[in-house]
Formats: structure tokens, sequence, C-alpha cells
């Protein structure tokens, strides 16, 4: 919530923050821009850190498996 809490905040302040519907569309248009966003941070993290982080960890497996059978 780093970057959609000001951005919440935000809309809140165009919306008007002294009314129930005030703040529940300012945390819904908060929402519809930072979501995308989450979605594609969380995919480029995968593709770059994740799917990496197995790929080590299938090596280092398979160098210790082959370590323990000789």
């Amino acid at each position: 919530m780093v970057f959609g809490q000001p951005l919440i905040d935000y809309f809140r302040t165009l919306t008007g923050k002294d009314t129930d519907a005030g703040n529940f569309w300012g945390f819904v248009m908060g929402y519809v821009i930072i979501f995308p966003v989450i979605i594609w941070v969380a995919d480029v993290f995968t593709r770059l850190v994740d799917e990496n982080c197995v790929k080590f960890s299938k090596w280092v497996y398979e160098r210790l498996v082959m370590f323990s059978i000789e």
C-alpha cells in the first residue's frame, strides 16, 4: 500500500470524505487503477525472481542427490 494509499486518499478528496458514498467511490476508483499495477508487479516478480529461484533450487537438489548416491 505504499503507492495505493496516497492514490486512494487523492480520489477520496475528489469524491468527498464526508459521506460513506464518497469514501466508497474514492476507494473503488483508487483500486481500479492500482489493481492492474499489483497484478503486473506480481507477474514481473514471478518471471524474474521466482522462476529463477525454482531453477536454482532444482539445480542444487540434483547436485546433492548425485553427490549422495556416489
